[in-house]
């Protein structure tokens, strides 16, 4: 199984991610609100982007170019 992580679970990133998991993959999400729907389906919530950043495959879904310099 691979092992994706995700940034950005709103309204693109939750379905794209939820896809992800239905494929076979062991998805980590992260996003700057807690998406309960994720964890539901499956996903695993990181908690900080740092949690991610062993994940050979990171897929970005963000809504702007200035969401990039967003961290919390």
């Amino acid at each position: 199984m691979t092992k994706v992580g995700f940034v950005g679970l709103g309204n693109v990133g939750l379905p794209a991610a939820v896809n992800l998991l239905k494929a076979g993959f062991e998805v980590h999400g992260y996003d700057v609100r807690v998406n309960k729907a994720f964890a539901t389906a499956g996903g695993t919530v990181a908690a900080t982007l740092a949690d991610i950043a062993s994940c050979p495959v990171i897929v970005q879904s963000l809504p702007s170019p200035a969401a990039l310099t967003i961290v919390r």
